[in-house]
């Protein structure tokens, strides 16, 4: 009788503790599903759509762009643990807000005048504390070439600290891309 007493008292002294907790596999707040999905009408009649999918803390953030026509002329995916903002929202309503916040308020229209100088002797634009990247394979001449133009331009955050800028095509027939710039992330 001793052992089943002692048995019976081991299991109402567990019982009064309580269920011990041990740590969950994956199922945290930021590892719920954070799909989202949002449009945004840019300059010339381009309709930027941004689509999430996945848990939040590694969700996929694409960006795709339609023409007037319906054609996809620029399509581009992230990772939310590296996009400026997207890696604090932990829950649906959260990423929700933020893709809103990245393809409309975030996103700022200007025209490819605004870019920087690069003047004659420097090796790469000159701008501010906050410097403009050109892309690999863009000249000097090319650039000066596009900022005189003076075409509409969205440059919207693709970084922790930088800013994609696409170069918008008349009747938004295409985008090219241009550059990155720098912001204090």
């Amino acid at each position: 009788m001793t052992a089943a007493r002692t048995l019976f008292s081991l299991a109402f002294l567990l019982m009064a503790l309580g269920t011990p907790s041990f740590a969950q596999n994956g199922s945290s707040q930021a590892d719920a599903s954070c799909d989202a999905q949002t449009d945004a009408d840019w300059p010339e009649g381009i309709t930027a759509r941004g689509t999430v999918t996945g848990p939040c803390r590694t969700a996929d953030i694409m960006l795709t762009l339609t023409s007037p026509t319906g054609a996809i002329i620029w399509k581009e995916t992230y990772s939310s643990t590296y996009l400026f903002e997207f890696n604090s929202a932990t829950n649906a309503v959260e990423m929700q807000a933020t893709l809103d916040r990245w393809l409309d308020d975030y996103a700022r229209t200007r025209t490819t005048g605004t870019l920087p100088d690069w003047p004659l002797d420097a090796d790469s634009p000159y701008g501010s504390e906050y410097p403009f990247f050109v892309d690999v394979g863009v000249t000097r001449e090319t650039y000066i070439a596009r900022r005189q133009a003076d075409r509409p331009m969205v440059c919207y955050p693709a970084g922790m600290e930088s800013a994609r800028c696409l170069i918008i095509a008349p009747e938004g027939a295409s985008v090219d891309t241009v550059g990155v710039q720098s912001f204090p992330g």
